[in-house]
């Protein structure tokens, strides 16, 4: 074979130099990202938690209505976790925290309810919902 067949075989691959200028440029790249990324997790995580315990919260006044016999939505000590009766409880996102004091509120089958407020905080958000206790229904305060 010729010299130039030869020499353009030994050319054909990456040199030390392309790889470090390829690992450096996605290093940066993921380190200005990476915030950003964080940031989107923690809202999403809000955004879940907000509408699980709305429903939780739905769903025990509508179980205690259906069934006539009280409903409870019991929040977890260390905020991180809700439970309604007879169901599982229902863990938050790890950046999500339950803003209220630990206890619970009770919903009746005439539709009242104890009454209270739940808040939750993640993201640099906030949002409350109270529970009236007339009429059990949840309204959100910002």
């Amino acid at each position: 074979m010729s010299a130039i067949g030869d020499a353009r075989r030994a050319a054909s691959g990456f040199t030390l130099i392309e790889m470090l200028v390829v690992v450096g440029v996605t290093a940066l790249v993921s380190t200005i990202m990476f915030p950003s990324i964080q940031r989107s997790l923690d809202y999403w995580n809000y955004r879940a938690s907000f509408t699980a315990i709305r429903s939780g919260l739905e769903g025990a006044r509508g179980l205690a209505l259906r069934s006539g016999a009280p409903a409870r939505f019991v929040m977890a000590r260390d905020g991180s976790s809700f439970a309604v009766t007879g169901r599982p409880p229902v863990p938050l996102g790890p950046s999500v925290r339950l803003l209220a004091a630990p206890g619970a509120i009770d919903f009746y089958g005439d539709g009242s309810a104890s009454g209270g407020r739940i808040g939750i905080m993640a993201a640099g958000r906030s949002i409350w919902f109270d529970v009236s206790a007339d009429t059990g229904l949840t309204r959100m305060v910002r």
